[in-house]
């Protein structure tokens, strides 16, 4: 790689190759230049677009309006959150209680916050989080002290025990039990600053919680029609060494688990790529694999996926990752 492009990874400045990579989510079917380090073996777009926000049109997924934000009453979030202390590992009696009579219904892995020491206390600091979708859900489970913060909403969004700040990561200061990026770290260019600055808001012994795509056994199936790349909106897709490399760099971090999270439209939808269908057609309207695929199909792409996650192939990754040196501690 030349040296304005030197491996955001790994700092590796040799190519490998480079790959004509088009834009499918939308089916503009615009290319662009990626490159790929002949050290780490991942890729990261060659000329970023000026325009970037043209490609987050006021319908991408993660900008909808959150239409559920409402007030939440006191005695139902005492109650919600000692439900979810107890399936966070913590004591709780009430908890216990609860989920016997009422079974749990969060629709996200507890392990995100059981393996992050965290309680409905604990300050969560959720980055590129759009309207605050997975945000409002932990509201409603009682979480107190959340924020997140996305800089493409329209305006700043408040509510008792969650804000969502509009404005850049590097513009937030704080002190975090725990750090998230759900799929947003690869649409930041220069990764090492921008997980740096997730580092220093973090408490000594807190964490980050890092998912995001990586290249794996369906980029060597699908190549350019591997759904995962979303280019252009995705500048970078580290290979698994390439984000330990990464992570490394930063210093003062521990990867204490890897795990991998790809559900069956990492595979479906490679599938339609390859077939020149994308995600949404001209009028808007999100394709239907049902309509492509029989259920039988479908079926076997799940099995593929839960496959791939069993044995560590699959493009999607969860890190959770203690930060032993502290950071955000100066902001308490």
């Amino acid at each position: 790689m030349t040296k304005r492009n030197s491996c955001w990874c790994c700092g590796g400045r040799e190519i490998s190759s480079s790959h004509r990579l088009r834009e499918m989510m939308y089916g503009t079917r615009e290319q662009f230049e990626y490159l790929e380090c002949a050290e780490c073996g991942s890729i990261q777009i060659d000329n970023i677009p000026q325009d970037l926000g043209k490609y987050y049109p006021s319908d991408y997924y993660s900008l909808q309006a959150n239409n559920n934000l409402e007030d939440v009453h006191f005695l139902r979030s005492f109650f919600r959150s000692q439900r979810s202390n107890y399936m966070m590992g913590k004591i709780s009696p009430i908890g216990w209680t609860l989920n016997k009579n009422a079974p749990d219904y969060f629709p996200y892995p507890w392990f995100w916050f059981r393996n992050t020491s965290c309680s409905s206390d604990s300050p969560i600091l959720d980055v590129g989080c759009g309207h605050g979708k997975l945000l409002a859900t932990m509201r409603e489970h009682g979480f107190r002290r959340l924020e997140g913060v996305d800089p493409f909403i329209n305006q700043q969004i408040s509510f008792p025990g969650l804000t969502i700040h509009r404005k850049p990561l590097l513009q937030i200061a704080g002190s975090y039990q725990l750090v998230m990026s759900h799929h947003s770290l690869e649409h930041m260019p220069d990764p090492l600053r921008y997980l740096d600055k997730m580092k220093s808001l973090c408490r000594k012994n807190g964490y980050l919680l890092i998912r995001m795509p990586v290249l794996n056994a369906s980029w060597s199936i699908y190549g350019r029609d591997w759904v995962e790349l979303d280019v252009p909106r995705h500048l970078w897709i580290p290979t698994i060494g390439g984000l330990k490399k990464l992570i490394k760099k930063v210093g003062g971090l521990s990867i204490e688990s890897i795990s991998f999270d790809s559900d069956s439209f990492e595979i479906y939808q490679s599938e339609l790529y390859s077939k020149n269908i994308p995600i949404y057609d001209e009028s808007g309207k999100k394709t239907d694999p049902s309509m492509i695929f029989s259920e039988e199909e479908l079926d076997a792409f799940q099995r593929t996926a839960k496959d791939y996650n069993k044995t560590g192939k699959a493009g999607r990754i969860v890190l959770i990752i203690k930060n032993i040196k502290g950071g955000g501690d100066k902001h308490e």
